[in-house]
């Protein structure tokens, strides 16, 4: 009979006797999933710059607001993060850097399209 893999619920990680999985799970994980992240953050970095150029065009009356946003904060937020997935404890803490990268750069979506005149 097949034993069930058991998680903990609300972290799921691996729990009793596959514990020992978790380290050697994230060190995969990490390995295989770096170099996609970094594409991924570049590509974010270019899409995110060139619709803060195309929102100026479109509503140039933002144009300072748009630009902060996209380009004192997320942009060097993204590119940070790029330069900071180099260092040994970038490993460790992958998944909160990434989950705050996704919030500040949707929070910027938001807040650019709060920023544009309703019709």
């Amino acid at each position: 009979m097949k034993q069930k893999m058991k998680l903990h619920p609300l972290t799921l990680k691996f729990s009793d006797e596959f514990s020992t999985l978790e380290e050697p799970f994230l060190k995969d994980y990490y390995k295989v999933s770096i170099t996609p992240i970094r594409i991924f953050l570049i590509l974010g970095a270019i899409m995110y710059a060139a619709f803060g150029v195309l929102d100026s065009m479109l509503m140039p009356g933002q144009r300072i607001s748009i630009w902060i946003i996209r380009f004192i904060i997320v942009g060097p937020v993204l590119i940070g993060t790029l330069l900071a997935s180099s260092s040994k404890s970038f490993e460790r803490y992958v998944q909160p850097f990434l989950a705050g990268v996704f919030i500040l750069a949707g929070g910027g979506i938001i807040f650019d399209d709060r920023s544009c005149p309703r019709r």
